[in-house]
């Protein structure tokens, strides 16, 4: 292979943005790679709650998807609620309860959704399309997410005063020697009234939003857009303060999910989102999942490619192959042309099929991982001195690994810097695994699968669910320890540790009581953290 193809192609892989937000729909659209029905899920016209972790690919989906919709003619909304909100609907303001700020977060959404609708009306009159109804529309939207209302108390005063004036004069003259009689009479009357009113209104002035105008509104801009459909498009959802999600949800359930041709799709991370509040009597207020809006699609489940190795190695290498074409279509062209592109494209990135393995392996079914872990790995490949150690191809397993370490301690164990709890049970965990010489173990299912400390460190990446419901009559989990975490047991013996260890682990290959020695870790830091906060965090 021609080394300056392999160079070329390390430095692309070094080039691959890490983050979706970054890219234009169409490029979303070009480097989006198919999974099972899950595009076809998506496209579904129905209210939609999208799951998963961080780095799964929902802001990509998303931009797939509107890519998709645009070009079918549709209209669609797409908002990242990170940049939505002003300090004082995001942030805590004593003079504002909980519902005045989810109301605030919802005008800023709605004042979004103009903004789109006008951009949208913009370019169909340049399609010479009439957009008459649609402005009018539009305009109207504007209007209910501007009004504002004073709160705070009145006075009023009133006064009022009447005057009146009346004179009446007479007067007789005589006159000598010619006689002469002259006489005069006069009556002068006058009157005024007044009256004067004075009405105070001293408070603040806060935005009204109403229900039934807004829904309305909304209902105008769908039956003026062509095919009559709006798709709003939600990503960052777990952005949003805990506390307004519930009163965000439930102001569009109420506003925008009964209008027909109006849908919308929610990405969210699951443990980081709260969609409703229950009452006493059976009441809610937000998104009732499941009723309301489906939560039928969990991008993780997607990505679990458990024993099907070839499957997890062909959607990586057309991964890395589609940006790559993005970033450099004069390099990666001939690999996309061919019909054994991806694997071309593997024998010239990688050293031999097990380094590209490794990588796959390495990304945990994460496609932002993969990306970071592969860039990583390139780098390192690329520098002098492991070019001195290699006899040919560009990245080796010594690498990737290398790799996945670095990115494992610069960005996956940082996410629980500060929580005492769930650095404790990971060091146990890694202890733990690293006796058995497997990064894979078990947890009973139940109250210690979903303990918070363990959820958190899947949050986090820094564990993956690897399957549900296994072991005798199916009452464990069956984890694994992030690749990168475990190459970080190995890193100062590296033949400490099997690296042999299979896709897919057997749970039979466990002696399911061990499972104990992590419920135990979690118990005993749990308990340690209730009984000396002090001597824990100093530890």
């Amino acid at each position: 292979m021609d080394k300056d193809v392999e160079r070329a192609a390390l430095d692309v892989l070094m080039q691959i943005p890490r983050r979706a937000e970054r890219l234009h729909h169409t490029t979303l659209t070009d480097t989006f790679v198919e999974v099972g029905p899950l595009f076809a899920s998506l496209r579904r016209a129905e209210h939609q709650v999208i799951y998963g972790r961080r780095g799964t690919g929902k802001t990509h989906a998303l931009g797939r998807l509107e890519g998709d919709l645009r070009g079918h003619g549709r209209c669609v909304v797409n908002i990242d609620l990170r940049t939505i909100g002003s300090a004082s609907g995001l942030y805590f303001d004593p003079d504002r309860d909980v519902g005045q700020q989810a109301t605030q977060l919802l005008i800023d959404v709605i004042e979004a959704v103009h903004g789109e609708i006008v951009d949208f009306a913009l370019r169909e009159m340049d399609l010479g399309n009439d957009i008459t109804t649609l402005v009018r529309a539009s305009d109207l939207l504007g209007e209910t997410a501007t009004e504002v209302e004073v709160v705070g108390p009145v006075e009023t005063e009133e006064s009022s005063s009447i005057a009146a004036k009346q004179s009446d004069t007479l007067s007789a003259e005589v006159s000598f020697p010619t006689p002469k009689i002259k006489g005069t009479f006069g009556s002068d009357k006058e009157s005024q009234e007044s009256y004067s009113a004075r009405r105070k209104v001293s408070g603040m002035l806060r935005y009204s939003l109403k229900l039934g105008p807004l829904s309305n509104a909304l209902r105008q801009v769908v039956r003026s857009l062509p095919h009559a459909e709006l798709w709003l498009l939600l990503d960052e959802w777990s952005s949003t303060p805990l506390d307004l999600q519930p009163f965000l949800a439930d102001l569009l359930r109420r506003a925008a999910f009964p209008i027909p041709g109006l849908v919308v799709k929610i990405a969210a991370i699951e443990r980081r989102s709260r969609f409703a509040v229950r009452g006493s009597q059976g009441n809610y207020i937000g998104i009732e999942l499941g009723a309301d809006a489906a939560q039928d699609v969990n991008l993780d489940d997607y990505l679990i490619f458990r024993n099907e190795s070839n499957r997890a190695e062909r959607f990586f290498a057309e991964l890395l192959l589609k940006h790559g074409v993005a970033i450099a279509p004069s390099i990666f062209g001939s690999f996309a042309e061919a019909d054994d592109g991806p694997d071309r494209l593997i024998w010239t990135l990688c050293d031999d099929g097990r380094a590209f393995s490794e990588l796959v392996q390495a990304a945990e079914g994460i496609p932002r991982d993969g990306i970071n872990i592969a860039g990583l790995a390139a780098q390192s490949a690329g520098s002098s001195s492991f070019r001195k150690l290699r006899h040919s191809g560009p990245i080796s397993v010594a690498d990737v690994r290398s790799a996945a370490r670095a990115w494992y301690l610069r960005d996956k164990e940082g996410a629980i810097v500060g929580n005492h709890v769930a650095t404790r049970v990971l060091i146990n965990i890694a202890a733990f695994v690293a006796t058995r010489r497997k990064r894979t173990f078990l947890i009973r299912r139940g109250h210690d699968s979903s303990h918070e400390v363990i959820q958190e460190l899947y949050d986090a990446r820094l564990i993956h669910l690897l399957s549900s419901g296994v072991g005798p009559h199916g009452s464990f989990d069956l984890f694994a320890l992030d690749y990168g975490g475990y190459a970080n047991i190995i890193y100062d013996d590296e033949n400490a540790i099997s690296w042999t260890e299979g896709w897919h682990v057997r749970w039979i290959d466990f002696d399911p009581s061990r499972s104990t020695d992590v419920r135990k870790a979690i118990l005993e830091v749990s308990n340690l953290l209730a009984k000396r906060p002090p001597d824990l965090r100093t530890d």
